[in-house]
């Protein structure tokens, strides 16, 4: 009889104990495996849209005149290179101020090929040290890329 018992109370026990069937686990852990691939699949897939957009590299980031006169009208070149894989547009360029114009390429520029931003200053009415900023407004993962030019300028 206690036999019985203890068998009774055993199977009692691990059922008690397994309230969850084999087969649910499993299923759990396919789910989770396959929620794993489908993030991990969907990271690739922007990391490769990202590569294809174009994307722009200066030769400089930043420009210093160095000393200048007040009044005098200064300008400089930056250079981009396209290294995406896709068209670069520079849809618009513009400067912090008035007194900083950018001139940019209007035609896009192919994967792999340069062309030129040139930015003029006038410093009339400016005194000290002064700095400026244009910013391109572009088709690239970013949307606005920008380079600045620095002055000083003495009355």
């Amino acid at each position: 009889m206690i036999k019985i018992f203890a068998l009774m109370f055993g199977g009692v026990f691990l059922a008690m104990a397994c309230k969850e069937l084999p087969s649910n686990k499993i299923k759990d852990k396919n789910l989770i495996a396959q929620s794993t691939i489908v993030e991990s699949q969907q990271a690739i897939n922007n990391q490769l849209i990202a590569l294809q957009e174009p994307t722009l590299k200066f030769d400089k980031l930043v420009h210093d005149f160095g000393t200048i006169e007040e009044g005098e009208t200064v300008e400089t070149v930056f250079y981009i290179t396209n290294i995406g894989e896709t068209d670069l547009k520079i849809l618009n360029a513009e400067g912090s101020c008035g007194c900083t114009v950018p001139e940019f390429p209007t035609n896009p520029i192919a994967p792999g090929k340069k062309d030129s931003i040139i930015v003029k200053f006038d410093s009339s009415g400016f005194s000290g040290n002064q700095q400026k900023t244009v910013t391109l407004h572009t088709n690239t993962a970013n949307g606005e890329e920008r380079v600045r030019i620095r002055a000083t300028i003495q009355e």
